[in-house]
């Protein structure tokens, strides 16, 4: 299976298991996840730390723009349900080759893709997408 249709796997599970597209749901229901809000860096949009098996936490920028604040959101929950354990993943512009943060911006396309259709239907071939959703969007049509 490719990385792709894996990763679009996992947030289909992801989905049905948790009823919701909305982030905030999903984050919410996360009994392992702290998730904080902080006001970052400009170069840094959030990050994920995984602690132990049992604690993990999420920090997203307080200053980005809603859209950007959603993608963002959605980045670090694909560490958190793709399994990556690495001490401290950054999700800045630096960091996007690295593979664990490659592999996040997928599984955060596909969920905002979704996102977008479920509640603004019309709107995803008019709304100014975050630029790594354009950039990665071929993947999952």
């Amino acid at each position: 299976m490719s990385i792709y249709k894996y990763i679009q796997s996992v947030a289909d599970d992801v989905i049905n298991t948790y009823e919701s597209i909305r982030p905030i749901d999903i984050v919410g229901n996360l009994k392992r996840v702290e998730f904080k809000t902080l006001p970052l860096t400009n170069s840094v949009n959030g990050f994920y730390k995984y602690i132990s098996q049992n604690k993990q936490m999420i920090v997203v920028n307080e200053n980005l723009s809603d859209e950007m604040f959603i993608f963002t959101l959605f980045h670090e929950l694909g560490h958190y349900f793709l399994e990556h354990k690495h001490q401290l993943l950054l999700n800045s512009s630096y960091t996007s080759t690295i593979k664990e943060e490659f592999q996040a911006d997928l599984y955060a396309t596909y969920m905002y893709m979704n996102y977008m259709e479920k509640y603004f239907i019309d709107s995803l071939n008019t709304t100014k997408l975050p630029s790594r959703v354009s950039e990665l969007s071929h993947y999952f049509r």
